[in-house]
């Protein structure tokens, strides 16, 4: 029921009874430096270099990286950008955190509130108006995006039911399971996803489940493995440009279609693929052109053609430096980003022939997101959860030169 138009600076406004609201209360609060320069961008400057410019101006005697460890949170499993690029949110064992972009002054603070075994929340994504985390074992909560203040809470509703049996005391004993919570653990790739007022969970029974924001209703779901012993989907990425929803179960990366869930697509290996493990990543381009997807066995990262899902190329990682588990792609689609499990950060030039060219390797790898307009950063969690950092990169000026 929102209707969003642009305004005379170019952004996105979205009018709703909450935003109101949202814009009365930040009125009263001090100007961070991020709103500061938003509200100099001018109408020419609507290029992806206007954008860096002016994070730069606004990164001038200011710490690009934020100790977790002294302020409670620390380890962080997951991070998400706000869709106006003036917050970050931190998920882990201390709750959810909110930090101010660029200066990652910390704003506000939620603790954890599940009841999950393992403490902590796993996942977490910023939407139009609400953040969302999830824990390992599926409960979804949703959050003020600006005072991280606890809005609702939904634990997960399982699907499927698994039949095992054992012998107990000399008799043969059927059991009856159901199946709930995330593949993989803490720290792996993403596996929740939003887009618009849909927030999309993939769990261990390889069911993807759409919520609605505001209640946390189940609003639709799709099996993606149909069998006696459930797959779980290990990571989930969504392509707001070509509107396709993206989930890798082992070594099949399945495509679904929004908001219906219908399933478009199947990319897995073949004589001609060289797919040798299970996908660990994904992400599309930009322009919704390539599709990107990291594998375990290798390891390596995989190229498709979005048009006709033809394979396109490999690029092989070193096996010493670890999977690449995070995939992130900048704005302009001037590279590829890819954090290993090993705490190797890397990046690819999108700009020239295929496979692409590696202009950045080194240390400080880890869960990451993109700054929206901004295309010579990038977030990382860092040192095992423990460090929030705004990371440089050196790529985009060469992929331009390579262009």
């Amino acid at each position: 029921g929102d209707r969003c138009e642009e305004g005379q600076n170019g952004q996105v406004l979205l009018h709703s009874t909450y935003v109101a609201e949202r814009e009365a209360r930040q009125q009263e609060r001090p100007r961070s430096p991020t709103s500061e320069l938003r509200d100099t961008r001018s109408a020419a400057s609507r290029s992806l270099l206007s954008p860096t410019s002016l994070f730069q101006e606004g990164l001038q005697g200011l710490p690009q990286v934020q100790g977790l460890r002294d302020l409670g949170l620390s380890p962080a499993y997951a991070v998400a950008v706000s869709l106006d690029g003036g917050s970050v949110y931190v998920a882990g064992a201390g709750g959810l955190a909110r930090f101010l972009l660029p200066s990652l002054e910390l704003a506000a603070h939620s603790p954890y509130v599940g009841r999950a075994s393992a403490l902590g929340y796993a996942e977490v994504v910023a939407g139009q108006g609400f953040v969302v985390c999830v824990d390992i074992e599926g409960a979804l909560t949703e959050h003020d995006p600006d005072t991280c203040d606890l809005r609702c809470h939904r634990s997960y509703q399982p699907s499927v039911i698994e039949q095992s049996q054992r012998v107990v005391g000399g008799q043969l004993r059927r059991f009856t399971e159901s199946v709930c919570g995330l593949e993989g653990g803490f720290g792996g790739a993403p596996r929740l996803a939003a887009a618009g007022s849909t927030v999309y969970l993939g769990g261990r029974d390889g069911v993807m489940t759409a919520y609605g924001a505001g209640t946390l209703n189940v609003l639709a779901r799709c099996r993606l493995c149909h069998g006696a012993q459930s797959l779980g989907i290990r990571a989930v990425a969504i392509a707001p440009a070509s509107r396709r929803l993206y989930c890798a179960v082992l070594s099949t990366l399945h495509v679904l279609v929004l908001p219906t869930l219908r399933p478009s697509a199947k990319l897995r290996g073949g004589p001609r693929v060289p797919i040798f493990g299970s996908f660990c990543s994904v992400a599309e381009s930009e322009d919704g052109s390539l599709a990107f997807a990291g594998d375990l066995g290798g390891p390596g990262v995989h190229f498709w053609d979005t048009a006709t899902w033809q394979w396109l190329a490999r690029v092989e990682l070193s096996s010493s430096g670890g999977a690449a588990c995070h995939l992130a792609v900048t704005p302009g689609d001037w590279l590829l980003c890819a954090s290993t499990d090993c705490g190797r950060f890397l990046s690819y030039s999108l700009g020239g022939r295929l496979p692409p060219r590696c202009v950045e390797e080194g240390s400080g790898g880890g869960p990451m997101a993109t700054v929206p307009g901004c295309s010579q950063y990038v977030v990382v969690l860092g040192c095992r959860g423990s460090q929030l950092a705004l990371r440089p990169l050196d790529g985009p000026s060469a992929a331009r030169h390579q262009q």
